[in-house]
């Protein structure tokens, strides 16, 4: 009986041990798995110094919802922009028959989704839209080994990142947010399922180590869609709704509980409008499912 619960409990050490984050270097850490075959990384971006890993992923992801078209759409008879649509803006007979068929097949919602998540990846990195007021990342997953933000490069983020999602976060500040998260369409490494939640929590749990325990709340603008998979992973953590006064940049935000009950309101830091938040120990903990 002894024996089995020593075993139990170090099994549980083990595990969590298992998945320690790594101070590669200043602004870059690592979570590896099975030896190194794939890995998790923050990486960051803001700052004089990290102008070229911005330029990179910048680069690597502008032409994604264009990719991502071009695969589900092979055959299409017109040429596509960098913003997903037709550079013939006139909207042809040939482009409306296109989109029935991609609705009925249930493609164009999830190519619109990735178009949406796509932009606001690209737009949170460049700062668009509002000023940065606290420090941007990218959290990303990739099945090849990296041991220095040096070896970041356009195409090395087009060849070899699987799935990004831009993270930002003030230290002081209680929530920090993620927006953006989308698959890379020129990835052609092994894919890997349900790893948008791990990857939320590896950069939550990253950034707790990074901001201290001042860092509660993870806030976001999820699509209806992902929206259910967070309700669904994290039922009973939600503090909702996240009210952002507008204009956003210069205002405050607030996060209310289920019986509306106000837990932060702040300055908004963070910029950009946010309607969802979870508690970040709750998220830290599902990279560990």
């Amino acid at each position: 009986m002894l024996f089995s619960f020593f075993r139990f409990f170090l099994s549980l050490i083990i595990t969590r041990c298992s998945y320690a984050i790594h101070e590669i270097e200043k602004g870059f850490y690592q979570h590896t798995f099975d030896d190194g075959a794939w890995s998790f990384n923050l990486v960051k971006t803001s700052g004089v110094e990290n102008q070229g890993i911005k330029r990179a992923f910048v680069k690597a992801y502008t032409m994604n919802s264009n990719t991502y078209f071009h695969k589900v759409m092979p055959n299409a008879p017109y040429t596509v922009g960098e913003d997903g649509y037709p550079t013939d803006r006139n909207f042809t007979q040939q482009w409306r028959s296109d989109l029935t068929k991609m609705s009925s097949d249930k493609v164009w919602p999830i190519y619109k989704a990735v178009r949406n998540a796509t932009a606001l990846f690209v737009e949170r990195l460049n700062g668009e839209h509002f000023p940065i007021l606290h420090d941007v990342w990218v959290a990303f997953v990739t099945d090849q080994q990296i041991a220095s933000s040096s070896e970041i490069n356009e195409d090395w983020v087009r060849n070899n990142t699987e799935m990004v999602v831009s993270v930002n976060a003030r230290k002081g500040f209680p929530l920090f947010s993620h927006m953006g998260i989308v698959r890379n369409a020129s990835y052609t490494g092994e894919k890997h399922k349900k790893i948008s939640i791990q990857l939320h929590g590896f950069a939550a749990k990253a950034c707790m180590s990074i901001y201290g325990k001042e860092l509660k709340y993870m806030a976001n603008a999820p699509h209806p869609d992902y929206l259910k998979l967070l309700e669904k992973h994290f039922l009973g953590n939600i503090k909702n709704d996240v009210i952002t006064q507008e204009p956003f940049w210069n205002t405050y935000i607030e996060v209310r509980d289920k019986e509306d009950k106000t837990i932060f309101k702040g300055p908004n830091v963070l910029g950009e409008s946010y309607t969802f938040a979870v508690k970040i120990m709750s998220l830290a903990e599902a990279m560990l499912e």
